[in-house]
């Protein structure tokens, strides 16, 4: 009897033990995640563990995209990040009381489909864009803050780096708004070095276009050019300054120069 009871512990022990292991796991450690893809080149920057997600699908811009699974090392390795909507920790969170939404689409989402709430609801949030612009004229934007859109409800998303309730308080008092908030991997301080030093690059390596990406957390740099080869140079030429490549986003652009 005291032989089973111990054979009892040691497997309640491993029980335990993996329990706690797989409770440790990242977010989107699981073996297989989804992202968008051609039959050429990965269509998003980011890669999904709820397939129904379609977070930055905006960013599909070529056509025959379809949606793959594969694991996320490979997802990675093809520099997409994790969805800060379905494969983070911390999910999508809005300051205030946001009304009952009856919409197939989030709020938060970019605003595609404009299911904007009524004028008085909106007015009751507040205005975070326009605080936004009256913060930077006091002062830079916190090192946490990585950009803000309108999103579907009329409201406004924003990114912010190590998010936390507490801080997303204190920015509501600071902005005296109420707004949607993301998680996002690069602060607008960091993207826009990088931003500053891409413009440098117009005309090599076939690059016409720049631009800050603001749901993707990335700088998107346009390139006539989107071979294997020539992308492993521009992400080089990057890397040699101290960006990295999953802050970047190459697309195959149009001929002319354009930034945005």
């Amino acid at each position: 009897m005291r032989v089973v009871s111990e054979v009892k512990k040691l497997l309640a022990f491993v029980l335990c033990l993996v329990t706690l292991l797989a409770c440790a796991l990242p977010v989107g450690a699981e073996s297989y995640v989804y992202v968008r893809h051609t039959e050429k080149y990965w269509a998003e920057p980011y890669y999904h563990r709820n397939p129904a997600c379609a977070f930055s699908a905006e960013l599909d811009m070529c056509e025959s995209v379809k949606l793959i699974k594969c694991s996320a090392a490979t997802a990675q390795k093809n520099n997409c990040r994790p969805c800060p909507i379905c494969a983070y920790s911390f999910k999508p969170m809005f300051t205030g009381s946001f009304p009952k939404w009856k919409y197939k689409t989030p709020a938060y989402y970019l605003g595609g489909e404009r299911h904007w709430l009524s004028a008085s609801k909106l007015n009751k949030f507040g205005n975070a864009a326009r605080m936004i612009e009256q913060w930077r004229e006091k002062r830079s934007p916190s090192d946490y803050y990585a950009g803000v859109y309108r999103n579907d409800s009329g409201t406004y998303t924003l990114l912010m780096t190590h998010p936390l309730s507490s801080r997303a308080n204190g920015w509501k008092r600071a902005l005296k708004s109420d707004f949607w908030v993301i998680e996002a991997k690069y602060s607008e301080k960091q993207l826009n070095k990088l931003y500053a030093y891409a413009q440098k690059l117009m005309g090599k390596y076939k690059i016409n276009s720049i631009g800050m990406d603001v749901t993707a957390n990335r700088v998107a740099v346009g390139t006539s050019d989107n071979s294997t080869a020539n992308m492993k140079k521009i992400y080089a030429a990057l890397k040699a300054k101290g960006f990295p490549q999953d802050a970047v986003w190459i697309y195959k652009s149009q001929p002319g120069s354009t930034e945005f």
